[in-house]
C-alpha cells in the first residue's frame, strides 16, 4: 500500500538536479575507466569574430569552419591577351605591320590612306580623290600630272561599315607625295568625323603588284561595292564621259541568302 502511494505522488519541479555520481552533465554519457576522451568537433567553439571600423563584431555564420593557412583565390575574369606585334619581314628587313612614312625620296606610287570614317563608300573616296587631282592639275606652273589607277577600302560586311583604311595608286611618285602633303593631318569634311587623316607608304607598291596580290587572295563580297578596282585610263579628275575610264573590279560577287 505505501509502495502505491510513493509511486502516485508527484516530483516537485523546484527541487535541486540529481546526477548520478558516474554522469557527466556536460558531454552527456557516463564515465567510463577506459573510455577515450571526446572528441574535438563536438565541442563548439566560440564564433568567430571581426574588427570593423574598430568595433568587434560577430559573423553570420558562426559555425562555418574558417580555412588556415594560405589560400590561392583565381579572378573570375581573365585578363585579355594582346596578340604579340608581327615578326615576319620582308626582303627589305621592315615588318609588313609596321607604319612605314612615306618620304619624298622613296619614289613609292602607292599609298595607305588611315583614319578614314567608317561611313565613306568606295564612290565617295573616289570621288574625294577624283577632286584632289583636279585641284593639283589646275595649279599654275604645275608639270606633273596627279592620277591614280587603283582603289581599295575594306569594308565589313556584317555592319557595312568600311575599316577605316584604304589602298591608292597614283601614277607617279610626285603625285602620290603631292596627295600626302595636301591631306595628311587634315579633318573630313564628310560626316563631321574628328578623324585625322593619315597617309603612309604601302608595303606593296605598283598597280601590277596590288592587282596580283588581291587576285591571289581570291575575295568574295555580296556587292560590287566591297570589292577592289583599277581603272584604265587613270583618272586625273577631269569630267570626262564615264565610258571613257573603264573600271575593272577584283573579286566574285556572291549571291545574297533570303
Amino acid at each position: 500500500m505505501e509502495d502505491s502511494l510513493s509511486l502516485s505522488r508527484q516530483l516537485d519541479p523546484h527541487a535541486p538536479p540529481f546526477y548520478p555520481s558516474k554522469f557527466h552533465h556536460r558531454t552527456g554519457h557516463l564515465h567510463r575507466r577506459n573510455r577515450p576522451p571526446p572528441p574535438p568537433y563536438q565541442t563548439l567553439r566560440p564564433p568567430p569574430s571581426t574588427t570593423i571600423f574598430n568595433q568587434k563584431k560577430t559573423l553570420r555564420f558562426p559555425l562555418t569552419p574558417i580555412p588556415k593557412g594560405p589560400r590561392n583565390i583565381k579572378p573570375c575574369w581573365t585578363p585579355r591577351r594582346r596578340s604579340p606585334p608581327a615578326t615576319a619581314v620582308d626582303d627589305g628587313g621592315k615588318k609588313y605591320r609596321e607604319v612605314i612614312r612615306l618620304k619624298p625620296e622613296d619614289n613609292a606610287t602607292s599609298v595607305m590612306i588611315r583614319n578614314i570614317p567608317n561611313n565613306y563608300t568606295r564612290t565617295l573616296l573616289v570621288e574625294f580623290l577624283d577632286k584632289h587631282c583636279r585641284l593639283e592639275n589646275a595649279k599654275a606652273g604645275n608639270t606633273t600630272r596627279s592620277a591614280f589607277d587603283f582603289v581599295y577600302l575594306p569594308v565589313d560586311f556584317k555592319h557595312r561599315l568600311n575599316a577605316g583604311y584604304a589602298f591608292v595608286n597614283f601614277t607617279t611618285s610626285e603625285a602620290a607625295w603631292k596627295f600626302h602633303s595636301s591631306v595628311k593631318g587634315k579633318h573630313w569634311v564628310l560626316f563631321q568625323s574628328r578623324k585625322i587623316a593619315d597617309v603612309t607608304r604601302a608595303r606593296i607598291q605598283g598597280k601590277d603588284a596590288l592587282v596580283r596580290n588581291f587576285e591571289r587572295m581570291k575575295l568574295c563580297s555580296p556587292l560590287a561595292e566591297y570589292l577592289p578596282v583599277w581603272f584604265e585610263p587613270a583618272r586625273d579628275g577631269s569630267k570626262l564621259p564615264s565610258v571613257a575610264v573603264k573600271m575593272h573590279t577584283i573579286g566574285v560577287l556572291t549571291s545574297r541568302r533570303t
